[in-house]
């Protein structure tokens, strides 16, 4: 059975973070080993919350933890999100190192987890942090557009820039980038790149709570990857699904994902939307 490891915040109610990555992974039948760097009542976009982040010395002692129960099989992919402070996110950087080096973990996923919409909601140092430390030992960065821009420090990309902002990235390191949530005239847009070309898929925009969608969308794109998809497919299988997802939470009118009610649609997404190749 493929396992990921996924390092990320988690909420007791909702979907984002952890509690949004392992259900999308188990939905594709992968083992979720879960890591929360900050453990919170609710998503602070419903207005209030309670906790806060996981101590550095407890995430420290879960990952090795982790690392000795898995030493033989390793992972097939391991995946950071909400970091919460940059010690805690030195710390699961290390670990990832770790696990690369020894051959026990195969693609390294970089969600830059930092702000959306023009707000950042984590100290500047753990900016530097994803820029400096976690590109350059990424196999593949999924940040969201607001995300991206704070990466390159610029703007916030375009559909016409963001082919050229997908190779700034990775010209820090990953093989594969790709940007989520790039408004278009007719919808909402990801746009992904690697050597082979850069390819868009453009969905409608969908009038529903998306907190957690970007999580939901990462831990599907590793699963379909792992499981050999190619790259183009497998961006377009992801948005497929959490579009799929987000139009239920509107239909449902939930005030989180619902997740549990369309977990088949991860498997199986109703929404047929192909890549189309935009580099030529």
């Amino acid at each position: 059975m493929m396992s990921v490891l996924t390092i990320q915040s988690r909420v007791a109610s909702g979907y984002v973070g952890n509690a949004a990555a392992v259900p999308a992974l188990q939905a594709l039948g992968v083992e979720a080993v879960a890591i929360d760097t900050a453990h919170l009542s609710n998503h602070p976009a419903h207005g209030s919350f309670e906790g806060g982040p996981a101590s550095t010395a407890a995430v420290t002692a879960l990952l090795r933890g982790v690392e000795t129960k898995h030493s033989r099989r390793g992972f097939s992919a391991a995946m950071t999100g909400y970091l919460a402070k940059t010690k805690t996110g030195r710390a699961a950087l290390d670990a990832i190192r770790r696990l690369k080096s020894a051959g026990h973990c195969g693609l390294y996923c970089l969600d830059p987890v930092s702000g959306d919409k023009g707000r950042v909601y984590v100290d500047d140092g753990l900016i530097d942090q994803f820029r400096d430390d976690a590109l350059p030992m990424a196999d593949i960065v999924v940040p969201n557009a607001f995300e991206s821009g704070l990466l390159l420090n610029t703007d916030t990309p375009t559909a016409e820039t963001a082919p050229e902002y997908l190779a700034r990235l990775r010209s820090h390191g990953p093989a594969r980038a790709v940007i989520t949530g790039i408004y278009t005239p007719n919808g909402i847009a990801t746009i992904a790149g690697d050597d082979e070309g850069v390819w868009l898929v453009e969905t409608e925009r969908v009038d529903a709570p998306d907190s957690g969608a970007g999580d939901v969308f990462a831990a599907l794109l590793i699963c379909h990857l792992v499981g050999g998809t190619d790259f183009p497919t497998a961006v377009a299988r992801a948005v497929a699904s959490v579009r799929d997802v987000l139009v239920l939470t509107e239909r449902l009118k939930k005030t989180d994902l619902a997740l549990v009610e369309g977990f088949d649609l991860l498997r199986r997404p109703k929404t047929n939307v192909a890549p189309t190749r935009i580099d030529r």
